[in-house]
């Protein structure tokens, strides 16, 4: 229920409301004694009564007092009135980030890089402190406009932070507390949080700064847990191919799945960023909107797929677990971002990254718009985005880079670490462009036919040498309803032969008219 104006709380007045969300309502309010206003966070009644929400909102205002910076929202005072739980804090004039991005897109790289470099001074400190704030993303940046111009960049909502020298935490054993789409790998598969996660973050913050798009691709939260867990950091340059070519290094190690790659502090990662500039950057090429962005512009046969080890296979087989229990929790508590896990679909590993216009959608099913991609390959691809298909796969949409020249498509990843893509092609010109792009770089002693005429398959594949790190096949068919399919099969750290005798001697192509 909302709070009428002038209603007295904690000696606050409450003049209207700011914004709300699935925990509670901000309200601006005047302060009793003093010229000024406040934002006064209010907990909803019906929270109140839950043991562990009234203690992650109360623990916000311990958190942030233990802090004393410029770039993070000071709380003022704490309290309960009628059973009414508030804090009172710092009132920021200004919008967030988070709409700024949606109404300019990019930001020219300077001022991308000042944001960033407030915003990390901030998380440093209160890692200094001890404190992790585990939630950073644009909805959290503070713009705060400064009277005769100019702003300043305010970090807030530590509401789940956590105490690093704490001996517990305030969320129950799984719990997703994170915006997904800006957590770390860790926080969704319930590793241990430290002060990398916040890097990781802030990462993916200067990503969306610096091309108007999303981090991580998704649409769904499984399609988002997917993503974080096994897709590769995403390439700004696959976007913004003017932006200098270190910033692609830097995003992959801010983004990296280990947190022990990742830079050791926020200040290290600003200042590897800054690096890649001149001493005035030029201003970019504006991008409006934040639809999900591409993973990183790569070839099979020179991106690197590290061998997925237990425990993220057990993340990825099990999404829907994940899914159950963080729909469970508020994912943006106190202010309304409605893009948390927006974007194009998730992209799993191969030849994919950015997304392009797909095909009318089909017959409707479980899979929408890609039902006909699972009904011409029903056995090998699940009925439903979270069942398991041939051997096991577990599969989510595709997203294609420009380059690959595709539409649609979905990608498995099994559990001896093998990748298969299925991917569907506008027309045969596309297909064929794609193929003779491989056949001049990747795989110069391709093509070689499979299958016979009496075979119930049959086309030519595409492979890469032995030497490489990754191997991959690349399947053509010759069936016409077939024609306008790719399937792709990647292996880390194994050889042609052994993906013979994994994929394609056993896999089940076939489908619709007997392919």
């Amino acid at each position: 229920m909302d709070i009428e104006p002038g209603t007295v709380i904690g000696g606050f007045v409450v003049e209207r409301r700011l914004g709300s969300g699935g925990m509670g309502a901000v309200y601006l309010a005047r302060h009793p004694t003093l010229p000024r206003h406040v934002a006064l966070k209010v907990l909803h009644a019906g929270l109140a009564a839950t043991p562990g929400v009234r203690a992650r909102f109360e623990r916000e205002a311990e958190l942030v007092s233990r802090l004393s910076h410029p770039n993070v929202v000071d709380v003022l005072d704490r309290g309960t009135q009628d059973g009414v739980l508030w804090i009172a804090m710092q009132y920021v004039a200004g919008p967030d980030l988070a709409t700024v991005l949606a109404r300019d897109g990019a930001a020219p790289p300077d001022r991308a890089l000042a944001v960033v470099a407030a915003v990390g001074a901030a998380l440093d400190h209160a890692h200094a402190c001890g404190l992790v704030h585990r939630d950073v993303k644009p909805a959290n940046v503070l713009l705060a406009v400064l009277p005769g111009g100019g702003e300043r960049v305010m970090l807030t909502d530590f509401g789940i932070g956590q105490d690093s020298a704490a001996s517990s935490v305030l969320t129950r054993t799984g719990e997703v507390t994170a915006s997904l789409a800006y957590a770390a790998p860790e926080q969704v598969s319930g590793g241990r949080v430290d002060s990398r996660a916040d890097v990781y973050a802030l990462g993916a913050v200067l990503f969306e700064l610096l091309t108007g798009r999303r981090a991580v691709p998704a649409e769904t939260v499984p399609a988002t847990l997917y993503a974080v867990v096994t897709a590769p950091p995403p390439d700004p340059r696959a976007l913004r191919p003017d932006l200098p070519p270190g910033i692609s290094g830097v995003m992959a190690r801010a983004m990296a799945k280990d947190p022990a790659r990742r830079y050791g502090s926020c200040a290290e990662l600003v200042a590897a960023a800054r690096a890649c500039w001149p001493a005035h950057p030029p201003a970019p090429e504006t991008t409006v909107g934040l639809s999900s962005p591409p993973p990183p512009q790569v070839r099979p046969a020179t991106v690197v797929h590290p061998r997925r080890n237990r425990r993220v296979a057990g993340v990825v087989a099990g999404l829907v677990t994940v899914l159950a229990v963080a729909l469970l929790v508020a994912l943006a508590p106190w202010r309304s971002d409605p893009g948390d896990a927006g974007g194009t679909a998730a992209a799993a590993a191969g030849t994919s990254t950015a997304a392009s216009s797909p095909p009318p959608s089909s017959s409707a099913g479980p899979w929408g718009d890609l039902q006909f991609v699972v009904d011409d390959f029903p056995r090998l691809l699940p009925e439903t985005p979270d069942g398991e298909g041939w051997a096991d796969g577990t599969c989510a949409p595709t997203s294609f880079a420009v380059d690959v020249h595709a539409d649609v498509g979905i990608t498995c990843q099994y559990p001896n670490g093998m990748t298969v893509e299925v991917a569907h092609y506008p027309d045969v010109a596309a297909r064929d462009a794609r193929r003779a792009e491989l056949e001049q770089e990747d795989a110069p002693a391709s093509p070689e036919s499979w299958g016979t005429a009496t075979t119930t398959r049959a086309g030519v594949r595409l492979f890469n040498a032995d030497r490489e790190p990754l191997v991959w096949q690349w399947y053509l068919f010759n069936q016409q309803d077939k024609a306008l399919y790719v399937v792709i099969a990647e292996w880390a750290g194994h050889t042609q032969a052994e993906l013979d005798a994994a994929f394609f001697d056993r896999a089940p192509f076939t489908g619709p008219a007997g392919t």
